[in-house]
């Protein structure tokens, strides 16, 4: 399976989907084009981004590079093929014990995760203060199970206990690479070492199979998130870097990096606290600031 493959995926899905000379994009939220898969490090010209950001509703582009320009990031990657429960921390060990006392985990097809992963979308996009209509709204996650459905190369891992599901995780496969696109769980499952069973068995059966030459689980969030970091170091994840760079179109750019919005945002937060939106416009302006200080250096300022 190739890119070509993931971004039929996300088409499918509902999602916006671009492809330049350089690079494959979608916008996974928001008005921002990601390139894809996560951590292919790409080098699109100025041209690319122009042509990109032009398009109607889009503030930019973001894509993981190799030129150090934007801020330090990485994704989260097994390629050890006799990865085990000694490749784990004793304390994760524990957990898996754990759960797998009354919890199995298991491969499954889409429409059983359609039929029963609902409940987990909700609590964990309200646990994480997120919107992400994929999820949320029931016609539009029928259309990406749909699509995981009819694409090869997609597939569902999932923990179940003796009443329903617990956790699932949606991978992809791209040359060789098993690609974590995305996973929820139930509130109870951060206390019952569920999630940690599910990405241990996820890493330990992709990692054997054949024409697998490596498994991730995600980027390091932007800000890095040290619980979530743990987490997946303690299960025999390598954080493999790279850099994160952000162009946003001149309004855009004009809007969200000026001391009038950085003050808008303190504002925000005094009166709202930390919700996913301004965490995100945070984020976002932190990592377009650092592209802009070294975007001259490679020739795309």
């Amino acid at each position: 399976m190739t890119a070509a493959g993931l971004r039929e995926f996300y088409r499918r899905a509902g999602y916006r989907v671009a492809t330049t000379l350089n690079a494959d994009w979608y916008v996974p939220g928001g008005r921002v084009y990601r390139s894809f898969p996560c951590g292919k490090l790409v080098a699109p010209t100025r041209e690319e981004i122009d042509e990109l950001s032009r398009q109607r509703g889009i503030l930019g582009v973001e894509f993981h590079n190799a030129h150090r320009l934007g801020v330090a990031s990485g994704i989260w990657t097994i390629r050890d093929r006799d990865y085990s429960p000694h490749s784990v921390t004793r304390q994760y060990r524990q957990q898996i014990h754990r759960a797998a006392a009354h919890e199995v985990v298991r491969e499954i097809d889409f429409d059983e995760l359609h039929r029963f992963g609902m409940r987990a979308n909700h609590e964990t996009l309200a646990r994480q203060h997120h919107h992400d209509a994929h999820f949320s709204d029931p016609r539009k996650w029928r259309r990406l199970c749909e699509a995981g459905t009819g694409t090869p190369g997609a597939g569902v891992f999932a923990s179940f206990d003796e009443r329903e599901l617990t956790g699932y995780l949606i991978y992809f496969i791209v040359d060789g690479t098993s690609h974590g696109l995305a996973t929820k769980s139930l509130d109870a499952a951060r206390h019952t070492g569920s999630n940690h069973l599910l990405y241990f068995e996820y890493a330990h059966t992709m990692i054997r199979r054949e024409g697998i030459d490596a498994v991730e689980i995600g980027a390091q969030w932007v800000p890095p998130m040290a619980g979530v970091d743990r987490i997946k170091r303690h299960a025999g994840f390598q954080l493999e870097p790279y850099h994160v760079a952000v162009f946003l179109r001149p309004a855009a750019r004009t809007m969200l990096l000026s001391a009038c919005a950085s003050l808008a945002l303190r504002a925000g937060e005094h009166l709202l606290g930390a919700t996913d939106g301004l965490g995100r416009a945070h984020a976002l302006r932190r990592v377009a600031l650092a592209t802009d200080e070294t975007a001259i250096r490679i020739g795309l300022g």
